[in-house]
């Protein structure tokens, strides 16, 4: 008798363990879209040879003779984003580059060197 009362309550210590891991886990989420905005602005009315953006779940997109000032925004639920701007041989000036989430500046560079190029990145 002392060995069926010792199964039954090993057998209760078990399924009450296994209901207890079963309700710690966390349910799996879809990562969460968010709106992404680039931005870049100029003192001067010139082009730029070419802009980078894009973020960890998609390949870098570059745009080549880029009108300023620029803007694009998309939708994209990476966790890294990323902007680069070419200030290389442009002329005397301001540029200013920034990166919005969801309608809040997350990352923004302003450059007077016509020598560095601007890199934003935000995780």
């Amino acid at each position: 008798m002392k060995n069926k009362v010792s199964l039954v309550g090993m057998f209760g210590i078990m399924l009450a363990f296994g209901i207890m891991i079963i309700g710690c886990q966390e349910p799996e989420h879809e990562p969460r879209t968010r709106l992404i905005k680039y931005q870049v602005t100029s003192t001067w009315s010139d082009n730029l040879p070419w802009i980078g953006y894009g973020d960890s779940s998609h390949e870098m997109v570059f745009l080549g003779y880029v009108e300023l000032p620029w803007e694009k925004t998309l939708s994209a639920s990476s966790a890294m984003i990323c902007l680069t701007v070419p200030i290389s041989g442009q002329p005397e000036g301001h540029i200013t580059a920034k990166i919005f989430i969801d309608g809040i500046e997350v990352r923004s560079a302003t450059n007077t060197d016509s020598r560095t190029n601007i890199e934003l990145w935000y995780n």
